[in-house]
């Protein structure tokens, strides 16, 4: 049996097509989010829909995202993410071309690597605290690693692309990122720990309340911008 997955233009429930340039017809079985393609009973290949080719995609960008253990949270990670791309006009390429920050000049740390050098340092920092005090810190990994992942997910809200250079949006000048990214994520249906995690990252969330999950990843994001020149 042969597997490859690949998107298609295709959106009957059942009908001959030929995928592009393949060369060789083929019967097309439209199934929830997905869709079979089969060139003969020997040879089957499986082909995403384009929202759930979009999903893959974001799973592949942010591989922490299959520490999460609980399969809803993982699905709910995802989505934030997903909608935040589209309503943010970008694709998804452009993840791996906006700039994590404004602030530093000529920045050309993306924000995709921002992410995930802040999720890796939360989970790194979580890891000592327990491996030291034991069960004197609580620490709940699922949302540590969930949070840490859409801690800047409202920066595709807050960026657009003006020619060669990514700006400030009109939205973005109304609402930072804590703001549109906690929007996100209740929208999406993520856990208030969580969400309190996204909202209490950066600058809006001194002088208040930060669960041990928020701190961590508050000074995670902080680590990892200042080291490049960030100044706060």
């Amino acid at each position: 049996m042969q597997r490859r997955n690949f998107l298609c233009d295709a959106f009957s429930s059942e009908t001959n097509i030929e995928p592009y340039g393949s060369g060789q017809a083929c019967k097309l079985h439209l199934i929830p989010g997905r869709f079979l393609l089969q060139f003969s009973p020997e040879s089957l290949i499986y082909g995403f829909a384009e929202e759930e080719f979009m999903k893959k995609q974001i799973r592949e960008l942010f591989p922490e995202i299959a520490q999460i253990k609980d399969e809803k949270l993982r699905q709910q990670v995802v989505s934030t993410w997903e909608e935040a791309i589209r309503e943010g006009g970008w694709q998804i390429d452009d993840l791996q071309t906006i700039p994590f920050t404004l602030l530093i000049p000529d920045c050309r740390i993306d924000l995709i690597t921002h992410t995930r050098g802040v999720t890796q340092t939360a989970i790194q920092v979580a890891g000592v605290l327990i491996d030291s005090y034991g069960d004197r810190v609580k620490i709940d990994s699922d949302v540590l690693i969930a949070g840490a992942i859409l801690h800047d997910v409202g920066k595709v809200a807050e960026y657009v692309r003006e020619g060669d250079k990514v700006v400030k949006s009109k939205s973005g000048k109304l609402l930072r990122h804590p703001f549109s990214g906690s929007a996100l994520a209740y929208k999406h249906g993520l856990s208030q720990e969580v969400i309190h995690m996204i909202a209490t990252h950066a600058k809006e969330g001194d002088g208040g309340h930060r669960t041990t999950e928020a701190m961590i990843v508050h000074y995670a994001d902080f680590i990892n911008f200042e080291s490049l020149g960030g100044k706060v």
